[in-house]
């Protein structure tokens, strides 16, 4: 019995030594190597707190090593959200050679397919995407993972094999909050073949997922193709819709083709002050220079004068001094003088304007 207790009690010595090499248990060895005589029941108390010792350090060694993943993880977090995608993704593969069997390794593993696709390196973050649903094939985060699967394959030009994956997620995953961005995809893929197929999957998400931030977005899209197949009624009633719900969508494009859809039915009277919300609500739009362009055209087509003196005039207040736009605008009221027969009031605009821009 006692030699059974003095290998269980030198085994726990050598264990604690290896756990934690900082306890110091120099003395505590020499005094239990020594013969035991009729000290068994110190012995024995000695023998159980080594055993909680040894319990504590192997608790203190885990907690040790969870933080520090947890540390890993909240820096290359950090960077991953401050578009540092580089460092991020030294820190995570640092994380799954550490802890590759936790659930720290786990989210690591994912991301690092995350930060190759934010870079554009879409053929390495295939690979790893790939890779993370053979290693975690029940993962939480197998959904994400396989819809950025299929837009990365739709980046590399394989439409066949980005449709193929968004088929499989809205079959799968039809609950996931990944379904309705995976009928969003799919309808932007088929678009240059097949119209009416896109059209449907954006009609799904809205009668599926009302809720979903992706109705906005199936909207537009919609909204676009009718616009460009020239069913104007339709496409009137999709941007009027996204006007209602999300006017700072994408307002700008929304309200410059909402304006051409009425200007390609006739009704000027509608574009036109749409055209003149787009110059006041985004006057660092892309669009804002065709949208003075047409509005210039359409008033002087129109022969309406009085009314283009008021426009002109307001689009001359929405602009800095030196703006191209304003410039325009000061241009279209001398010409509105000169077709008057305001000659003193044409001079007097054209002389202000080489004043002030002589160049």
């Amino acid at each position: 019995m006692r030699k059974e207790i003095r290998q269980i009690k030198n085994q726990i010595i050598k264990n604690i030594c290896k756990i934690n090499p900082l306890i110091k248990l120099t003395p505590l060895t020499l005094f239990l190597k020594k013969p035991p005589s009729k000290r068994i029941k110190i012995e024995i108390g000695i023998l159980v707190m080594i055993c909680i010792l040894a319990l504590i350090s192997m608790r203190i060694s885990h907690l040790e090593k969870k933080m520090d993943s947890a540390d890993y993880i909240k820096k290359a977090d950090s960077f991953y959200g401050g578009n540092n995608y580089q460092k991020a993704m030294t820190i995570y593969e640092e994380v799954t050679r550490k802890f590759p069997d936790t659930e720290e390794g786990e989210w690591s593993s994912f991301q690092i397919g995350n930060c190759y696709k934010k870079l554009g390196s879409f053929f390495q973050a295939i690979s790893f995407y790939k890779l993370f649903v053979r290693k975690y094939p029940s993962s939480k985060y197998l959904p994400e993972v396989k819809y950025n699967l299929a837009l990365c394959y739709k980046e590399t030009g394989d439409l066949e094999k980005a449709n193929q994956e968004l088929i499989k997620i809205i079959h799968n995953y039809p609950q996931e909050k990944v379904a309705p961005k995976a009928y969003l995809a799919l309808g932007e893929c088929l678009r240059e073949k097949d119209a009416e197929a896109s059209l449907s999957m954006y009609q799904k998400i809205i009668r599926m997922y009302p809720h979903s931030s992706e109705v906005s977005q199936a909207y537009l899209n919609m909204a676009n193709i009718y616009f460009e197949e020239k069913h104007y009624s339709e496409a009137i009633l999709s941007y009027l819709f996204l006007l209602k719900r999300c006017p700072e969508r994408e307002g700008d494009k929304i309200l410059f083709n909402l304006s051409r859809c009425y200007l390609s039915r006739k009704e000027t009277g509608k574009a036109l002050p749409l055209l003149l919300s787009l110059l006041e609500n985004f006057p660092k739009s892309d669009l804002k220079d065709e949208a003075f362009s047409i509005i210039s055209g359409e008033l002087f087509k129109g022969k309406k004068y009085e009314e283009a003196l008021k426009i002109f005039q307001k689009i001359k207040s929405i602009y800095p001094e030196n703006s191209f736009l304003k410039v325009k605008a000061q241009e279209n009221i001398g010409k509105i003088y000169f077709i008057q027969g305001k000659y003193l009031e044409t001079i007097k605009i054209y002389e202000k304007i080489l004043k002030e821009h002589p160049y």
